[in-house]
């Protein structure tokens, strides 16, 4: 991602990077009472891609399966739900603590691997919110962590699954504003481009080198200066912008780019 002015133009702006409208597929499955059974994620081969987001699920008459969270040194007799998340590198918790959905014990364990035999056990968690679970770790970026929601013993029922980075671990890019006459060269190259993930941003392009052909993969050739984001897909739409105007003071541009830095990169898209 490349933040950079019209013409010429430089100053101090306000990234927003965001998934418009909750874009992560919500999971809501009948739940319980209705004695209706959902196959949705039941096997660890068919999770559910999600991102950041609240999913309401329920584990009412999937199939029982003891080996599935063996990983764990853990044999079970209840149902579970199989999801996957694509890491960013940042811290990420998951949990089942909202009682006001979650009506039963459960327990939530996170693997990496393929599934079957290759699946490698992070970490399970049986009641850390009462009844509920919560399990927090360090995702490496790119890697995919397969998430199983099941039940003590053999229960089974309905929950809600929360998905969040604590304290919103992302990095915060807060550079010094223009008016101080003080440029900043944090990722203000590509091969420098600071990763980020969903967040609010600040950032400055006064005083940094001007690179007329950075943008050229977008057939557009700027003689302002630009500072550069990297951002992990997860499947799901994202919005970048620099639409809030109680920071943002000149005319920006915003560029995207998939490939790696020089001769390689593509234009995704430029506004």
């Amino acid at each position: 991602i490349l933040v950079f002015g019209y013409a010429s133009s430089s100053g101090t702006y306000g990234l927003t990077i965001s998934t418009p409208s909750m874009s992560a597929p919500s999971v809501s499955m009948t739940p319980s009472t209705s004695n209706a059974p959902s196959t949705v994620g039941d096997r660890c081969n068919g999770a559910t891609l999600v991102d950041e987001g609240y999913y309401v699920g329920s584990t009412f008459g999937l199939p029982r399966d003891e080996t599935e969270a063996s990983p764990c040194s853990t044999s079970i007799s209840s149902p579970g739900v199989w999801y996957r998340l694509i890491g960013t590198g940042m811290d990420m918790t998951v949990d089942t603590c909202d009682s006001t959905t979650t009506n039963y014990d459960t327990y939530i364990a996170v693997f990496t691997g393929d599934c079957g035999a290759s699946l490698r056990c992070m970490g399970i968690n049986d009641d850390s919110c009462g009844l509920s679970s919560s399990i927090t770790w360090r995702t490496e970026i790119g890697v995919e962590y397969k998430i199983l929601v099941f039940g003590y013993a053999s229960s089974s029922g309905t929950y809600g699954l929360t998905i969040s980075t604590p304290s919103m671990s992302a990095p915060s890019v807060s550079m010094t504003p223009s008016t101080s006459n003080a440029p900043s060269t944090v990722g203000d190259r590509c091969n420098g481009a600071t990763l980020v993930d969903e967040g609010y941003y600040v950032g400055s392009t006064f005083g940094l080198p001007r690179d007329e052909t950075e943008a050229s993969p977008c057939s557009t050739s700027i003689s302002s200066p630009g500072v550069w984001y990297r951002l992990i897909g997860t499947g799901m739409d994202m919005t970048v912008d620099t639409c809030d105007s109680t920071t943002t003071n000149y005319d920006t541009y915003i560029a995207v780019f998939t490939g790696d830095c020089g001769a390689s990169l593509r234009c995704v898209g430029l506004d």
